[in-house]
């Protein structure tokens, strides 16, 4: 008996059970959603079935290996031969396409020396590449022109080479010692162009024979330092009365004035003050055709030479 009222106490007594149903259910089960069709009526969810689908689908919808990447040493091959096909095709439409062929010129700044002489010196071929056209030579062929003082010769894409060019300014005409043939001489003494009549509005200095006989176009004219820079520094109060400049075979520069006085300069002197003494004499008031030479050699003691019907006439005044 006591055996077994111990086992009635051990053993709990079973309580009502639970409204919600098990006892370890404390919630009721959630309701699936019904789903329904167009009239009305609930339809099951059925699940799709992979094997409904055709082989070319599932080959589809199986997932794709990565493709790997290119390696890098063969990426830049394949960048390097892309460049060097683009570069291949442009140089040969450069060269070989009649589109950018030198097929016309430009010229400006010519006065004196013709189209045809320019594009002579040009040397521009038939067919001729633009991009393969040496413009620095045809450049210096310009500049050898007599007439041209500097040029500048570019391409003008894309068939087109554009010609500037300079001309020497004539600065004095230089004559021989009978006046039939003259040199018309630039900027640094340059001879330019021979001719057979003076040139006008610039100064005229006649030369010796052989001085006028050494001179060749384009080349320096040699010899005539005194009497260009003479010529072309003198003052503006002295260089209406001036008609020319002469230079005799030992370099002694002389200049014919109005009036038929000459005054001389010589070989050497102080050009600034031969020059002031010079004015002061003209300044004067002093008659030129009383007057034959003004020796200026000396600069500071200026030397007159009347002649000798002015000499008489004074006298005869005098007495």
């Amino acid at each position: 008996m006591a055996e077994r009222a111990v086992r009635d106490v051990s053993r709990p007594r079973p309580g009502p059970r639970p409204r919600g149903g098990h006892p370890q259910r404390r919630q009721p089960r959630p309701q699936q959603a019904a789903r329904r069709g167009p009239h009305g009526v609930a339809k099951r969810r059925v699940r799709e079935d992979p094997r409904r689908h055709t082989t070319r689908e599932r080959v589809e919808r199986a997932p794709k290996p990565a493709r790997e990447p290119l390696d890098p040493a063969t990426n830049r091959r394949w960048w390097l031969v892309v460049v060097v096909l683009t570069i291949a095709a442009f140089v040969f439409a450069v060269f070989e396409a009649p589109t950018f062929e030198a097929a016309q010129t430009q010229i400006s700044g010519n006065a004196r020396t013709s189209d045809g002489a320019i594009a002579a010196a040009l040397g521009i071929e038939p067919d001729q590449a633009l991009i393969t056209y040496d413009t620095d030579a045809a450049a210096q062929h310009l500049e050898a022109l007599p007439w041209i003082d500097s040029a500048n010769v570019v391409r003008q894409w894309p068939s087109t080479v554009r010609v500037v060019v300079r001309e020497h300014e004539v600065m004095a005409g230089v004559g021989d010692p009978a006046g039939h043939r003259w040199w018309l001489v630039g900027t640094d003494q340059l001879a330019i162009e021979a001719q057979f009549t003076p040139p006008a509005e610039v100064p005229l200095l006649v030369v010796d024979k052989d001085t006028f006989d050494a001179a060749a176009p384009g080349q320096r004219f040699a010899g005539i330092e005194r009497v260009y820079d003479l010529a072309l520094n003198v003052p503006g109060q002295i260089d209406p009365w001036v008609s020319n400049w002469t230079m005799d075979e030992t370099g002694s520069v002389s200049a014919n004035l109005t009036g038929s006085a000459t005054a001389v300069f010589g070989a050497a002197g102080e050009a600034r003050t031969q020059f002031v003494s010079l004015a002061s004499i003209l300044g004067g008031g002093t008659l030129l055709s009383c007057i034959d030479v003004i020796d200026l050699s000396t600069p500071d003691t200026p030397v007159i030479h009347r002649g000798q019907a002015c000499i008489t006439a004074s006298r005869a005044l005098g007495s």
